[in-house]
């Protein structure tokens, strides 16, 4: 497991890189698979990466969400960045979706926490000033992307999901939260009732 807990996160004047200006950023790159197309992300946005595990999943269906990580008492939605990269092709992603093969990547989208699904080995990759390019503007995903390093396509996390899209899985996470304390104090009562009947 890797965990990037004591990355920076970005100041509140930072704007977003979907400028893509030539800043000479330098730093480190998590890379990672998705069917078969090399990607990366900044570690200054990634938190940590688990193994796959099963997931919670909410009682209506969203597109773009395969289900809820409960990662120190808060849900955690994890989208399918297959679909948010428009990467699915036809049925074949259903297995992606279910399958516990491969890892989790937790990271910041803005000032909230999304996860999402990659396959195989993620790895660390330093980049230096200058060695970033710009991500042409005819290719198919500069609608989440900005830069490439290497043929390694550096997506930003803030550009992947559409403001509504937010706002919804928002609203699931909160109904997630709601569900698990009924639970809660359902099991407390029926504790307590246990006791008194002893």
């Amino acid at each position: 497991m890797l965990n990037f807990d004591h990355a920076k996160k970005r100041g509140e004047g930072a704007t977003l890189m979907s400028d893509f200006e030539d800043d000479g950023w330098s730093g480190t790159v998590v890379v990672f698979e998705l069917q078969g197309m090399k990607l990366g992300v900044k570690t200054e946005v990634v938190k940590r990466v688990l193994p796959r595990v099963a997931l919670r999943l909410g009682t209506e269906v969203v597109p773009v969400l395969e289900g809820f990580l409960e990662l120190r008492d808060e849900w955690v939605p994890v989208v399918r960045l297959d679909r948010l990269l428009r990467l699915n092709a036809g049925e074949r992603e259903v297995g992606l979706s279910l399958s516990l093969k491969g890892q989790l990547m937790v990271v910041r989208d803005g000032e909230r926490t999304l996860a999402w699904g990659c396959d195989g080995e993620v790895s660390l990759r330093k980049c230096g000033a200058g060695e970033l390019k710009v991500l042409p503007k005819d290719h198919a995903l500069n609608h989440a992307a900005g830069w490439v390093l290497d043929g390694v396509v550096i997506l930003e996390p803030e550009l992947l999901l559409l403001e509504e899209e937010r706002v919804r899985l928002k609203e699931l996470g909160a109904r997630m939260e709601e569900r698990r304390s009924e639970v809660m104090s359902v099991g407390e009562e029926g504790a307590k009732d246990g006791r008194e009947g002893a």
